[in-house]
């Protein structure tokens, strides 16, 4: 009897698996159902298998799994929920099951959206080759990106320190301007000293503006802001 029940369990699910291969592929703007991944394969991923953290902090960008994206891919663009961006590795992942992950190809995403936050593919050179960055501003002729990374920061033990003393993960940025044109990257340090050269013959008019609407440099929601309207000029 145990054997029959078997038997049967996995002849439903060779049918369910059946099922799934013929379903037909992935169209755009639907959303991707985690039990049916064969549509999935288009986004071509990797099977990984997740390690448990035992330091603190986090490698990813946010602290939850709970997010939504729209991934674009040949033009097409597909909703898929459960994804977070691996900032160490540089990766979009997608948690099928508590302990499994799915790991996407770098190659085939021209951009993602995730939480409504836009991430693309840059060139940094023959060193560091293409990375994700954030876009935080998109103008007609220069665009703000934000590189998101992370630090291991190793725990230097004090035993005159009675609280916990743990190695872990910091999060970093570094921010970039890029010429769209001429695809030029350069580094921006959230400083008005660092952006006055940016803004060359138009940085008394940025001043005023900054002033007048009592913006600051150092702050990025403001820095986003100051960005829009040097691009109006």
């Amino acid at each position: 009897m145990k054997r029959l029940i078997i038997i049967a369990v996995l002849l439903c699910t060779t049918v369910s698996f059946a099922q799934l291969i013929t379903s037909g592929p992935l169209t755009p703007t639907q959303v991707v159902d985690s039990n049916r991944l064969n549509d999935l394969t288009r986004l071509r991923f990797s099977k990984q298998d997740e390690v448990e953290n035992v330091v603190k902090g986090s490698i990813y960008l946010f602290e939850d799994w709970e997010n939504s994206s729209v991934i674009e891919v040949d033009s097409r663009k597909y909703l898929l929920n459960s994804v977070n961006y691996n900032i160490l590795a540089d990766q979009f992942q997608f948690k099928v099951s508590k302990d499994s992950i799915f790991v996407f190809d770098n190659t085939i995403i021209g951009e993602i959206k995730l939480n409504n936050r836009k991430f693309k593919q840059f060139y940094f050179g023959l060193e560091d080759g293409d990375q994700f960055c954030e876009v935080l501003f998109e103008g007609k002729n220069s665009s703000l990106l934000k590189k998101h990374g992370v630090k291991f920061d190793q725990a230097q033990p004090n035993p005159l320190m009675l609280k916990d003393i743990s190695d872990k993960y910091v999060k970093t940025a570094k921010y970039y301007l890029i010429d769209n044109n001429s695809k030029t990257i350069t580094s921006v340090k959230l400083k008005k000293k660092s952006l006055a050269a940016i803004f060359k013959g138009k940085s008394g008019d940025i001043d005023s503006y900054v002033k007048n609407n009592k913006l600051s440099f150092k702050k990025e929601n403001d820095l986003m802001k100051i960005f829009k309207y040097y691009n109006s000029l």
